[in-house]
């Protein structure tokens, strides 16, 4: 396996942040380190660009997470319904909670593997991982949390692009703002 770096950007109050795929790697993956937003409680999220059309492909996904509170004032893991996406939403794809911009401390970092973006054959798999320290305005509301995501792109189309952005927990990117820090690298693997 070699893993070939790409391009990296720099988010700098961006309202979204955009890459080119070619067909040259059997695997594309994406890490994202210290992501911050310009609004709270949002989320960096991807959506792909095919052959076949805009930012607006299928995928159907489903969310596992951890968290854990200071002072052990709560913890869990456990299915999270509210990041599953169904086939009928052309929704960006929510790889994280976002945190409350007000905190220094609140960033995101973590990374996006999407399988055999060239298959004209298959759907596009992808899985991620994300930590995150989060908080509220109380010290004791601060929390950290690990967010597992896999899913599949329901077209058999090579990807031609990727877009990361800020939305909200539903994927819309109404009202959601800007990607105010934070580094995107793009690899290939072969």
């Amino acid at each position: 396996m070699t893993v070939t770096a790409l391009t990296t950007s720099v988010a700098n109050s961006t309202s979204y942040m955009d890459f080119t795929i070619d067909d040259t790697y059997d695997e594309i993956l994406f890490t994202f380190t210290g992501m911050r937003y310009s609004v709270d409680e949002k989320n960096l999220s991807f959506q792909v660009v095919t052959t076949n059309g805009s930012h607006n492909r299928p995928v159907q996904s489903t969310a596992y997470r951890e968290w854990h509170y200071v002072f052990d004032y709560s913890a869990g893991i456990g299915y999270d319904t509210s990041r599953d996406n169904k086939i009928a939403d052309a929704n960006f794809v929510t790889l994280h909670d976002g945190g409350d911009t007000h905190n220094s401390y609140s960033a995101t970092s973590g990374h996006l593997r999407i399988f055999n973006p060239h298959d004209d054959t298959k759907w596009k798999f992808f899985e991620s991982q994300s930590l995150a320290l989060g908080g509220h305005t109380q010290d004791f509301q601060r929390l950290s949390y690990n967010y597992k995501i896999v899913g599949y792109i329901k077209d058999t189309a090579d990807i031609t692009s990727i877009r990361f952005q800020s939305t909200n927990y539903e994927g819309d990117t109404t009202g959601a703002g800007n990607l105010t820090y934070g580094t995107i690298t793009h690899y290939g693997i072969s």
